[in-house]
């Protein structure tokens, strides 16, 4: 299995789809709406404040400091609707295209189905995350060079220092030692967690499914369900004044697509939203499994 693994990787990085997936999230991040024009009060994305260029906007409000619009670029950005499919883009070709060269019946001959259907889906999982998580530094450390430090806002940044108090273990003692950067570790992780999970519907519809445009868009559709079902929760409980269901925000939070990506840097809802994503992991891995098991064809 393991020479399985090492096989995809050497596949992969030399696909061209595997480094246009980390261009995208590059590229995406740059679309995170961090603060509205002071005139205008039109939503200025991040790609407007390097374009216009205006130091003293950005250096009155701390909330443009370097690691916000890190965080914003994970958050506030396109890269949340889209990431479903820019993890699935890659996967997706690639094992169709063994499946189309019956590359597939080689590598069943070789190892067994289960070490097979394993090192899949353990490769998918690795390399979508390891595509999310190189586009998202390189977009780190180009705005680490654009914008200031917290240091830079010293009257504010107080109020900004008080999130790291809700940071999971082992990052708040990480935090004692090498400060913000323990932020920033927490935010890679989570989006590499994201990126993982959010590959996993396209590896089970990669089970029943030889389309690959309806394997990539597939995750797309139920990330997109979702986050409308948890819009819809969250309006139930804003609208609820006597607050008779206050369970219904913690279910929003933890359903939510996107909700794993934050689990390390504010740990006080990471509980049910880890148990909700590991439950969904293991259900969709049990299920690619069983589904490439019962196929005649080995796959193919």
């Amino acid at each position: 299995m393991l020479r399985l693994i090492l096989s995809n990787f050497k596949k992969c990085f030399t696909d061209i789809t595997f480094y246009m997936c980390i261009v995208l999230v590059f590229g995406l991040c740059f679309t995170a709406t961090v603060i509205s024009d002071p005139v205008t009060e039109d939503p200025l994305t991040v790609l407007d404040l390097i374009i216009r260029n205006d130091s003293q906007l950005v250096l009155d409000n701390v909330q443009l400091n370097a690691f916000e619009i890190f965080k914003a670029g994970g958050t506030g950005s396109w890269l949340v609707m889209f990431l479903p499919i820019i993890v699935s883009f890659s996967f997706a070709k690639r094992f169709c295209d063994s499946r189309e060269s019956r590359f597939i019946r080689l590598e069943t001959i070789r190892l067994s189905r289960l070490s097979y259907n394993l090192g899949t889906v353990i490769s998918a999982v690795l390399l979508s995350g390891l595509a999310v998580v190189i586009g998202y530094l390189l977009y780190g450390i180009y705005t680490a060079a654009v914008f200031p430090d917290l240091s830079y806002y010293p009257g504010e940044a107080e109020y900004y220092l008080h999130a790291f108090d809700q940071l999971l273990p082992p990052f708040d003692m990480l935090y004692d030692i090498i400060g913000m950067s323990a932020g920033y570790i927490a935010l890679l992780l989570g989006m590499f967690l994201y990126a993982s999970l959010s590959v996993l519907p396209a590896v089970l519809a990669a089970s029943v499914m030889r389309n690959q445009y309806l394997i990539i868009c597939l995750p797309f559709f139920a990330s997109y369900i979702m986050t409308i079902i948890c819009q819809r929760l969250w309006g139930i409980v804003f609208t609820d004044v006597d607050a008779t269901m206050p369970y219904l925000s913690t279910i929003a939070t933890a359903i939510h697509p996107a909700a794993i990506e934050n689990i390390f840097l504010y740990g006080n809802t990471a509980l049910p939203t880890v148990i909700y994503n590991a439950v969904l992991a293991a259900g969709a891995v049990t299920l690619f499994i069983i589904a490439m098991n019962r196929r005649l064809d080995k796959g193919e």
